[in-house]
């Protein structure tokens, strides 16, 4: 299915903040002229040449912290078999 974004009367607070005030997403219908899909009013093709709109600023990616290095100080090392019964045979 394609679809325009096109000016469109209806009130809309969500696709005003996306796309502007006025503008509305609109599908394109069998008979050549797109059809809003807030309020189902039949568009002309005409109007959405005219309409541009600023996308939405794209969020920033999460930076990953560095992996803590940690020390083993004072503890004996685990051998297989030896030490705590955490995963191994009994």
């Amino acid at each position: 299915m394609t679809s325009k974004v096109m000016k469109c009367s209806c009130k809309h607070t969500m696709q005003d903040e996306l796309y502007g005030h006025g503008n509305r997403i609109a599908n394109l219908m069998r008979s050549g002229q797109y059809k809003c899909t807030v309020c189902s009013t039949i568009l002309g093709s005409s109007q959405a040449a005219a309409v541009q709109y600023a996308k939405p600023a794209a969020k920033e990616p999460v930076k990953e912290q560095p992996a803590k290095k940690t020390e083993d100080k004072g503890k004996k090392d685990k051998k297989a078999g030896k030490g705590s019964m955490k995963g191994g045979k009994r």
